[in-house]
């Protein structure tokens, strides 16, 4: 038995300690691994246009013997054999020669075991072979050397990502809960160093190669499913990753489970790779749920105050929810409504009336690639760092208003954008004169009421005047003044159907001064 060749420090090979992953992974990771100096840091090149995601439709993967591109030089065929004979091309991209020396320093003077002598499809010494060999699980502990050519500080932290994910694939007894805490943490360092979304792509990729144990290989592929769906890779990389994994989930050779797993990475990885790097890491439960195949929920509150659940799961984009919303209520007309996040600032009641105004409502659009899982985490953070200060929620409400809007006869469509204009009538966006403002309030009278209100007694009325004339112009004249007004334009209203009385609303509200307008806050700076 060989003896394990000895340790090399920072200090005696003139380079800094390595600092350690913010955050305990929750397992102890052994600081003694003989560091290498770190390539140049290098700047991936995007292909000129993006690499599309292999689908696998009306494709079946089966065991071919040998070909020119594929000289099968260990054997017979390994699923994912095909998308590996063309890893030399990635050549530019991987940190080859770093990796190759750090690989030297473990396996010493062991010609047997020289980078690249595991290659399957490519010849021994050639650059492919190398990448190839990178990108092969082994159980022992992973070389300490960075796959990619990083920065000194994302080198440090691809050597300690390293072993905890070799852990998370083949440690068995690891529980789901700590597998999604684990994960949850590295997809954070990934947040905040963008060339580490490949880096860790590729370290738990390879472990789904040449993984002989079948309980491992299974968990390997479990873990890079919860990856595809929690990191997406760069255009560089993109379109090898989707080729191995298209390829392991229509291989004949590819176990039961295997083939399910690699079917769902598929997915994740082309909903991922649309909506691009994520600001923050999914929360642990979020990822757990994903690996449950169970989908979270969240509120999502309408202009009058009411409410739907809205599911959602780590790769759900804002404009999936939209579309997925639009379903529940049944509104078939959407394209012009969408998700905002309402911030409204609480106050007591003596501390509003102290300073003479009416708290605000700051409403923000959200863009259709935003996932749900930043938008609530983002929430979360403000609502931490503000304590009980402010009210922040997701609101479904219209993007913009149209002139071809009057002629969408859908009734969930015309509520909607009632509700919507009359919000913002109420809030003071329309100018308006006392004739018109009486108008409109007999109008939603009409609309939500009818002549039990509208044409009751006047003392009911004057007490509710506050739901349908804006407070400013409201303290203009007595409340009592206001209602009588009210009541006698609402007499010639009375035939009219509710769904009329919302149509007259709207139609008076476009012909106002900027009616239909969607309005936004702004902040002056002074020099």
């Amino acid at each position: 038995t060989s003896e394990a060749p000895p340790s090399t420090t920072c200090a005696e090979m003139g380079l800094p300690d390595l600092p350690p992953l913010e955050g305990d992974l929750g397992f102890p990771i052994d600081d003694g691994l003989p560091p290498v100096a770190p390539g140049p840091a290098a700047a991936r090149a995007g292909s000129a246009s993006p690499p599309e995601i292999s689908t696998g439709k009306e494709r079946s993967v089966v065991s071919p013997t040998r070909s020119p591109s594929m000289p099968n030089v260990g054997g017979g065929y390994v699923p994912g054999d095909t998308a590996y004979a063309q890893l030399a091309t990635l050549a530019d991209n991987m940190a080859v020669e770093s990796y190759s020396r750090a690989h030297a320093k473990v396996v010493g003077k062991n010609s047997s075991k020289a980078l690249g002598s595991r290659a399957r499809v490519h010849r021994e010494g050639t650059v492919g072979a190398m990448i190839e060999d990178m990108l092969t699980h082994e159980l022992k502990k992973p070389v300490p050397a960075a796959l990619l050519p990083l920065g000194t500080d994302a080198i440090a932290k691809s050597i300690k990502m390293a072993p905890a994910v070799l852990r998370l694939a083949t440690d068995l007894s690891i529980p789901d809960v700590e597998l999604c805490n684990t994960l949850s943490k590295l997809v954070k360092e990934t947040t905040k160093r963008g060339e580490l979304r490949d880096e860790l792509f590729l370290i738990t990729l390879r472990h789904t190669r040449c993984n002989d144990d079948p309980k491992s290989l299974v968990r390997a592929w479990q873990v890079l499913h919860l990856t595809c769906a929690s990191v997406a890779p760069s255009q560089t990389f993109l379109g090898f990753v989707s080729e191995y994994v298209n390829e392991c989930a229509n291989a004949d050779a590819s176990p039961g489970p295997v083939k399910d797993l690699a079917h769902k990475a598929l997915l994740a990885l082309k909903r991922s790779a649309k909506s691009g790097a994520r600001r923050h890491p999914p929360a642990p439960e979020e990822i757990e749920a994903l690996q449950a195949g169970r989908q979270m929920n969240t509120i999502a509150f309408f202009l009058d105050e009411t409410f739907e659940e809205l599911p959602y799961d780590v790769m759900t984009t804002v404009g999936e929810a939209t579309e997925a919303l639009a379903g529940i209520i049944r509104l078939q007309n959407y394209q012009t409504f969408g998700l905002f996040v309402s911030t409204k600032e609480l106050m007591s009641r003596s501390s509003a009336a102290s300073k003479g105004e009416e708290v605000t409502e700051e409403t923000r659009a959200l863009q259709d690639a935003d996932l749900i899982t930043d938008v609530i985490q983002e929430m979360r953070l403000v609502k931490a760092e503000r304590k009980e200060q402010v009210q922040l929620r997701l609101v479904f409400k219209k993007r913009m208003f149209r002139d071809t809007d009057e002629a969408v006869q859908e009734a969930m469509f015309v509520n909607l954008s009632y509700l919507q204009a009359k919000h913002d009538y109420l809030a003071g966006n329309y100018p308006v004169g006392r004739e018109e403002a009486i108008r409109l309030a007999a109008f939603q009278i009409q609309a939500e009421d009818g002549e039990s209100l509208g044409q009751g007694p006047v003392e009911t009325l004057a007490q509710v005047m506050v739901r349908f004339v804006p407070k400013v112009m409201l303290q203009q004249h007595p409340v009592e003044e206001w209602a009588a007004e009210v009541q006698r334009t609402h007499g010639a209203l009375t035939q009219h159907t509710r769904e009329e009385a919302r149509g007259g609303l709207l139609r008076m509200i476009r012909s106002l001064p900027y009616g239909g307008s969607i309005f936004f806050q702004g902040r002056r700076i002074e020099d």
